[in-house]
Order: structure tokens, then C-alpha cells, then sequence
């Protein structure tokens, strides 16, 4: 179509005069088409008044108007005097696509002798087409479609005719721009009308008269439309009477530094008295004089907007104190563990060196108070451990009621005198796999913080054990423990009247020191949470100012299947051939030491693979391998499953700073004892395990 437009407009010029004659009725004729064309409703109706406008300007019985669909195919939408075989064969071709914005017009005057249209040669033969004119209805922003004229006989349009035609057709892609610019406003307004976005416009004086506000107000903020530019309702009364001074402090601020636009945020009162928040973006409307008269903008409701983000940030703030709470308590476990290395040195050499002296000796006071001191320290480690949920427990069937009824002396003499204790203990509760004096501690805390919250005024004090199931929701709002399965636990719950406590203090309770009396006094809730958390359970406060304070701990019930067989009477010590194996070298001597001094040969290892090789070499003669779990390289439990593959029958005896969750499982080892230990804790350990290998 190149060629067609290069030699599109020769014609043949006629005569100034003779132009100036018939360019006058139709320019009459194009006033009256734009005129008519403003007044169509419809766009067929748009369509067919501008394809007889134009085939009346240049004289033709046969015209076409084709416009672009949505796939960018032009087809017939008006036409005059042509058949339905014509209209099927050409629609879909267009001389441009859509986003020609340069399109200019084209006319063949001999369709026979143009080889651009060859492919439409049998077409246009049939419908006894010989010359056509491509006029392109251009607009804002793209190529509507084309209008065709066409003739019989070979024919050139003049100048004149095509100008005139130009003038209709680019009015009809005014008339389709401005149908598609309404159309868009439609879709805007319809957006405005039932989104959350309301549009205002109020006035520059006190109370902010509205002159105009969308109608979606009313499904927003719950107002009609008129209520508010009516002034019914001032604008300034729908703003939180708390906000309003802020409201007020930053418009006039924006208003001295001349802004032109503004964001705000605030509280708005629904009609139903809901509080909303809602984002305020405002722009100043000024007069000739450069005096700001009105404000326009638009509110966006962003409530549960605003809820999803505290949500997200309360859930990032709890994982933050998990993780902290959670650091802080493997730095525990690990100086604990060490510690408890070292004060198996000076427990177990002070034991042997008691032993060597004369019972009157000058040297044992001081022996003596070395060994009370270790005790203290292994005091504080313990608590340490329990902390880090990582404590020594001797797991045992517990019912929860009669720890309590045999702990009521104790409480009753560590409360205020003024509280009155209250117990709630259910006796038909099953029991729970446990260590007594970890529970017992755990009462004891809670308790003693129940009675600090008291003070020195009267109150009460309720203690009860029930059983419940914990649902997901429920554990959600516990502070510790959240991760716990839902189902059966028993309750262990703990009330005080007290002095409550606030929203800043509830999530640092279980930090190792912190204390809400002005002095940290120990590791208090921080020891609570270690020794729940080693129990698998969940701890849940909830607190009020002025009103109480109530700690929920939850343990789970005993699974009958698990609870564990009856101990054997104690054994006959054997003497016999032992393995210990220890990274530590001093906790290491002291075991080699206190075991040599009772008879047993022992055999030592300074880690994982050493004890593998001395247990190959000797596996036979030794009847008992003291392990310890914590080394590098090969973890004691990664020794064990090795000594396993050696020897199925091997008997051995874990040992560690840390030591094993409740009702955990040995993996087949054949006992378990605590460091720091004593010479008597490990003489009874090991020996208690002699004439069960020789069984």
C-alpha cells in the first residue's frame, strides 16, 4: 500500500473558482454533520449518520466505515451498497494498523492496475469496483478504523473532496474519542462509587464545611452524602476528638509552608460509633489571588489495613523474644555444662582427699567448706539448666494434687501474712511424667511472685489443678509453649488479686534477672519457663492492672503406654573393667580416680573414636562404658549407636552437663547420671549396673 499512497492525490486540479463553488455547501454540510454528530447517543446511530454524510459530500451510492475491534481486526460496522460475499472477503484488511498515528489517506484509481491489492483482486471484480479512497479515522491516541468510498469507473478525487471528507472522518474519531474518554470517566466514577476510596472537597474555615463528598461515603463512613453538605454533620466532628488538635496543628503548618500536597493520618467516627483510620491525601485548591478557599482529596479506610500490620508486628516481636529467650539459653546451657565440668573436679578430688585424711585432721574443715561451696555452685548451674530447659530431671509419675497439699507448710510460710491461699485441688485428675522438685520449684516461684504482687495489702491467693483440652487458638496466646500439640493437659494455675501487671511488662517476665520490685533477685520466671519447656508444656499469663495476675502451666497428661516399669531392687556391686569417656581430661581423671579407688580397672577415652577403638580391642572385659554426650567431632549419642553396632549387649552408662527431657528415650543406653556427681552418686551408678551385664 506503499505505492498506492506515494501516488495517491494526483487529480485533476480544477479551477480556483470552481473550487471555491462547491466548497461552500459543504462546508454547510460538515457544520451540520459536527452537529449532529454531538447530538448521537448512540454509536451505531453514530456510525450510520457519518456514512451518509460522507457518501452525500463526494457524490458515491457505495461507502464503508470499518473500526478496529479488541484484537486488533478491522470490520464492517456501516456500509451502502455492498454485498454480504464483498464484506466477508476484505473485512480484516487495513491498509494500518491501530498505532499509525501518520496515517494519511489513500486513493487507487484503477484498482486493475495497482498489484498492491492483487490478493482482493476477485473481490473487488465481483462487487464492479474499479477506483476506492482509504480514509483513516485517526484519533487522540490511535487508528479507529477507515472509511471506503467507492466507485464504478475508474475516478481520482480532487483535493477538495478528500479535505471534505477528511473534516467529517476526523470528527467521527473526535465523536470515538471523546465516547472512549466518557467511557473511561464511567469506569473511574464507577471505581470512586463502590471502592474504598472517598472523595471530598470542604472549605477553608473552621469546622471544614463539605461541599462535596462522593456517594460511596455512605458504605464507608456510614453518612449520606447529604448529611455532610448539608453540615448536618460538620466534617470536624467525624474526626476522633483526640486527633483533631494534631489534624489541626499539621493543615496549618502545611497551609504556612506552602504545600501542595499533603498526607494524613487519623481516627474517623463511624456513624455506627466504630472508631476507622482512615489516610487522608489533600490537595490545596487556591483562587486568582493565590488564597488557599478549598481543600480537595480523597480518604482510603485502611483499619484492617492497619490491624494486619500490628498483628505482623506483634507476631514478629514474639518470635524476636522466642529467639532472644532461646539464645539466652544455650549461652546458659553452655556455661552450665562447662561449669559443671569443672566442679566435677573439685567435688570428686575433695571427696578422695576426705577419704585420705584422719578424721581429726586440721585440713577437712576447709575440705569441707570447699565442698559445700561446689554444692552452691552446682546450685546455681541447676538453675541455670532449667533455665536453659536443659536441667537434670528424675522423671517419676506425679499427681499434681498431693505435690501441692505436701507443700502447703512451705507456701503458707512464704506469702505475706495478709494473703489468704485458696486451694481448688481436684483428686480424680490423672497423673503426669515429671520431676517432683522441678515442679515443686516451679509452685514455689509462682507462689512467691503471687504474694509480691500482693505487697502489703490483703488479698487472695488461688491455687487449683484442673484438666482441659488446649486448643490451638488458646495455646496461640501463650507465652511460652505455643508450638506445643493441641489436646489433653493438666493445668496447674496460680491467682493472685495483686497489683497486675502492663502490656510493656508481660513479654519481658521470663527474662533471666528481670524483675518488676526494682532489684533482680535470680532467675525467677526465667527458670519456670526452662523447666515447662523441658516438660513439654506451655505457660500461659494473663494480667490486668489494679485487678490480678493469673499463671496457667500446662503439662501433658501421662500416656499410660509410656509410664515406665518398676525399679528393680538395688544390685550387689561387682567390681569389674570400665570405659570413661570424656573430652574434659580433669572430669576424666576424677571419674578414673574414684572408680580405681573402688576396685574397678578402668579404661579411658578422650573422645568418640578412641572409645571405638578400645571397645574393639578390649569390648569383652569391659562391663560397663561411662559416656559422656557432649564432645566434638563424634557426639556421645553418635558413640553409642557405634558401640551398639559393635556389641548389641553393651552396657552403658550416659553422663553429661546437661542431661536428658523426661521420659526421653536412652536410645538403649543403661542409665544416665548428672555431673557434677559425687564419689557416692557414681560408685551407686556403676555399680548398679555390673550384675545386670553379667546376667
Amino acid at each position: 500500500m506503499d505505492a498506492l499512497r506515494l501516488g495517491s492525490l494526483t487529480e485533476s486540479s480544477p479551477s480556483p473558482k470552481a473550487a471555491l463553488a462547491v466548497s461552500a455547501p459543504r462546508r454547510d454540510l460538515v457544520g451540520h454533520v459536527i452537529a449532529a454528530l454531538s447530538r448521537e447517543s448512540s454509536t451505531d446511530a453514530l456510525y450510520e449518520h457519518a456514512m451518509d454524510a460522507v457518501a452525500t459530500a463526494l457524490e458515491v451510492d457505495r461507502a464503508a466505515l470499518l473500526i478496529f475491534d479488541e484484537h486488533d481486526v478491522c470490520r464492517f460496522v456501516a456500509w451502502r451498497g455492498l454485498s454480504d460475499a464483498y464484506r466477508e472477503a476484505v473485512t480484516g484488511h487495513s491498509p494500518w494498523t491501530p498505532r499509525e498515528l501518520q496515517a494519511q489517506p489513500i486513493q487507487v484509481a484503477d484498482v486493475r492496475a495497482d498489484a498492491s491489492l492483487a490478493h482482493l483482486a476477485s473481490a473487488l471484480q465481483d462487487e464492479d469496483i474499479r477506483s476506492v479512497l482509504f480514509l483513516p479515522l485517526v484519533g487522540r491516541a490511535r487508528v479507529w478504523g477507515k472509511f471506503m468510498l467507492y466507485s464504478a469507473t475508474p475516478r481520482e478525487f480532487t483535493s477538495a473532496e478528500i479535505d471534505t471528507a477528511q473534516h467529517i472522518v476526523r470528527e467521527i474519531a473526535s465523536a470515538l474519542d471523546w465516547r472512549e474518554r466518557d467511557r473511561e470517566l464511567l469506569e473511574e466514577r464507577g471505581l470512586f462509587a463502590a471502592g474504598p476510596t472517598v472523595v471530598f472537597k470542604w472549605r477553608n474555615v473552621p469546622s471544614w464545611p463539605v461541599e462535596y463528598v462522593s456517594a460511596n461515603v455512605d458504605a464507608v463512613l456510614g453518612y449520606a452524602p447529604d448529611t455532610l453538605t448539608s453540615g448536618r454533620v460538620p466534617y470536624g466532628d467525624i474526626i476522633h476528638p483526640d486527633d483533631v488538635p494534631r489534624i489541626a496543628a499539621e493543615l496549618d503548618a502545611h497551609l504556612a509552608h506552602g504545600t501542595e500536597w499533603f498526607e494524613q493520618e487519623y481516627r474517623v467516627l463511624h456513624a455506627d460509633g466504630r472508631v476507622r483510620i482512615v489516610t487522608d491525601v489533600t490537595k490545596l485548591v487556591r483562587d486568582a489571588k493565590g488564597e488557599v478557599t478549598h481543600f480537595l482529596g480523597y480518604l482510603i479506610d485502611v483499619t484492617e489495613r492497619r490491624a494486619q500490620e500490628l498483628e505482623h508486628a506483634r507476631i514478629a516481636e514474639q518470635v524476636q523474644h522466642a529467639q532472644k529467650l532461646e539464645s539466652l539459653g544455650v549461652l546458659a546451657g553452655g556455661i552450665a555444662h562447662d561449669f559443671n565440668n569443672l566442679l566435677v573436679g573439685v567435688l570428686g578430688n575433695a571427696s578422695l582427699a576426705m577419704e585420705e585424711l584422719p578424721e581429726h585432721s586440721p585440713v577437712r574443715p576447709l575440705l569441707e567448706d570447699m565442698q559445700v561451696a561446689a554444692r552452691r555452685a552446682a546450685e546455681l548451674t541447676r538453675q541455670l539448666l532449667a533455665y536453659s530447659g536443659k536441667g537434670r530431671f528424675v522423671v517419676e509419675r506425679v499427681e499434681l494434687a498431693s505435690l501441692v497439699r505436701e507443700m502447703q507448710r512451705l507456701l503458707a510460710a512464704a506469702v505475706s501474712k495478709k494473703a489468704h491461699v485458696v486451694t481448688e485441688l481436684r483428686d480424680d485428675l490423672p497423673t503426669v511424667r515429671a520431676d517432683a522438685t522441678q515442679l515443686r520449684q516451679v509452685v514455689m516461684n509462682l507462689i512467691t511472685n503471687a504474694s509480691d504482687a500482693l505487697g502489703e495489702a490483703p488479698g487472695t491467693i488461688t491455687i487449683r489443678t484442673r484438666r482441659m483440652h488446649a486448643s490451638r487458638a488458646w495455646l496461640s496466646g501463650a507465652q511460652v509453649g505455643r508450638d506445643i500439640p493441641e489436646g489433653e493437659y493438666l493445668v496447674l494455675e496460680v491467682a493472685d488479686t495483686g497489683c497486675g501487671l502492663s502490656t510493656e511488662t508481660l513479654p519481658r517476665l521470663f527474662d533471666p534477672f528481670y524483675s518488676t520490685k526494682g532489684v533482680g533477685r535470680g532467675l525467677g520466671l526465667a527458670a519456670v519457663l526452662g523447666i515447662v519447656r523441658g516438660h513439654q508444656g506451655a505457660v500461659r499469663i494473663t494480667s490486668t492492672p489494679d485487678v490480678g495476675t493469673t499463671v496457667a502451666v500446662l503439662l501433658p497428661v501421662e500416656d499410660a503406654e509410656r509410664r515406665a516399669p518398676a525399679h528393680e531392687d538395688e544390685p550387689q556391686n561387682t567390681r569389674g573393667t570400665v570405659l570413661v569417656v570424656d573430652d574434659d581430661l580433669a572430669a576424666m581423671r576424677v571419674a578414673q580416680r574414684i572408680l580405681e579407688r573402688d576396685g574397678y580397672r578402668v579404661v579411658t577415652a578422650s573422645n568418640g573414636r578412641e572409645a571405638l577403638e578400645r571397645y574393639a580391642e578390649s569390648g569383652p572385659s569391659i562391663q560397663v562404658v561411662l559416656l559422656d554426650l557432649t564432645m566434638p567431632e563424634l557426639s556421645g549419642w553418635e558413640t553409642l549407636r557405634e558401640l551398639q553396632q559393635l556389641d548389641p549387649s553393651v552396657t552403658v552408662l550416659l553422663m553429661s552437663g546437661y542431661s536428658q527431657a523426661p521420659g526421653a528415650n536412652l536410645a538403649g543406653a543403661a542409665g544416665f547420671v548428672a555431673k557434677p556427681y559425687s564419689t557416692v552418686d557414681l560408685r551407686e551408678a556403676v555399680g548398679a549396673l555390673l550384675p545386670r551385664r553379667a546376667a
